[in-house]
C-alpha cells in the first residue's frame, strides 16, 4: 500500500485530522485516562492510548459483541482479502502512457494542479473508460480542484455505469464528511444503506485488497465517531489498523473517537465502549 493512499489528501478533509491538542476534552479526558489506563498505560498520550484501546481486542471478538448489540444494523462479517500491488488493475500500457499516470498520480498525491497532465490523463482515462484505478485517480483530482457539486456530479455518473466501483464510492461518499457541512444521510445514501464490507462484495468490480478495506473503514470509522456510535467506530478503527501498511499513520486520526461526545456528559459512553473493548 502505498502513501499517496495513506496521506491526508486520500483521507476525509474533514474535523481538522492534523495538529489538533491530543487532549482536548477536560473532565472526559480525565475520566478516560481512569477508566482505560493500567500502570503500562499511564504515561502513554491520548491518542496512543486510544489507539492501544481499539485496536489490541481481536477483530472477530468485536464482531460477535456487535451482533448483540441493537443497533439496527447488521454484524460486520470477516472478508478475505489479498494485498494491494502497485500496477493492480492496469492495464498493459505504452511507455508514454505509464508516464503519465505515474506522473499524474504524483500530481495527485502532492495535492498539485496541472492542467497540461490533467488534459493527458483525461485522454487516457478516454480510452480506458472501464478501468477503476484510472477513475478513481481522475475523481481524485476533481475533489481537490474543481467544483464540489460538479465533482459529486461526475462521481455519480461513473458510479451508475459501475456500482461496483468502492474506492470512486467511497471517495464520493467521503465528501459528505466536511466539518463545515455533514451530510451523513446522504453519507448513507451513497453508500446504499451497506455500512458493512461484505454488504458490497458481490458488486465489487475489482479484487478485495488490503488497500480497499483499510479505506472502506477508515471513512466508516469517521462517519460512526460523528454520528456517536462508538463500538462501531472503534471496531472499523480495529480493522483499519490490522489492514494497513503502516498503522502508526492511525494515531492522530484515535482521537477524533471522541468527535461526538459532550465533555461533561461523555464519561458513560466512554465507560461503555471500554467494557465492549476488553479483550
Amino acid at each position: 500500500m502505498t502513501a499517496m493512499y495513506e496521506d491526508d489528501h486520500f483521507l476525509p478533509h474533514t474535523l481538522n485530522l492534523r495538529g489538533a491538542d491530543p487532549k482536548p476534552l477536560e473532565g472526559l479526558t480525565e475520566a478516560i485516562f481512569e477508566e482505560a489506563a493500567t500502570p503500562q498505560r499511564q504515561n502513554l498520550p491520548l491518542d496512543k492510548l486510544l489507539t492501544l484501546l481499539m485496536s489490541t481486542p481481536e477483530s472477530v471478538v468485536l464482531a460477535r459483541r456487535l451482533a448483540e448489540e441493537n443497533d439496527f444494523l447488521s454484524a460486520p462479517q470477516a472478508v478475505s482479502y489479498m494485498p494491494w500491488l502497485p500496477d493492480l488493475g492496469l492495464p498493459e500500457l505504452s511507455s508514454e502512457d505509464k508516464r503519465t499516470y505515474r506522473a499524474f498520480e504524483q500530481i495527485v498525491l502532492d495535492g498539485r494542479k496541472s492542467g497540461k497532465y490533467e488534459l493527458a490523463f483525461r485522454s487516457l482515462v478516454e480510452r480506458y473508460p472501464n478501468n477503476e484505478a484510472f477513475a478513481q485517480l481522475q475523481v481524485g483530482y476533481h475533489f481537490l480542484w474543481h467544483p464540489l457539486e460538479e465533482t459529486r456530479k461526475y462521481a455519480r455518473s461513473l458510479l451508475d455505469k459501475h456500482p461496483g466501483w468502492m474506492m470512486v464510492r467511497l471517495q464520493l461518499a467521503r465528501s459528505y464528511l466536511k466539518e463545515e457541512r455533514l451530510e451523513l444521510e446522504t453519507f448513507v445514501a451513497v453508500m446504499r444503506k451497506r455500512l458493512n464490507l461484505h454488504e458490497h462484495l458481490e458488486d465489487l468490480e475489482s479484487p478485495l485488497t488490503d488497500l480497499l478495506v483499510y479505506q472502506f473503514h477508515l471513512d466508516l470509522y469517521l462517519f460512526f465517531a460523528i454520528k456517536g456510535q462508538l463500538k462501531r467506530a472503534a471496531y472499523c478503527f480495529n480493522i483499519c489498523h490490522h489492514a494497513a501498511s503502516q498503522p502508526e499513520g492511525l494515531i492522530p486520526l484515535a482521537p477524533l473517537l471522541l468527535a461526538s461526545l459532550d465533555p461533561d456528559k461523555g464519561a458513560g459512553a466512554f465507560k461503555d465502549l471500554v467494557r465492549f473493548l476488553k479483550p
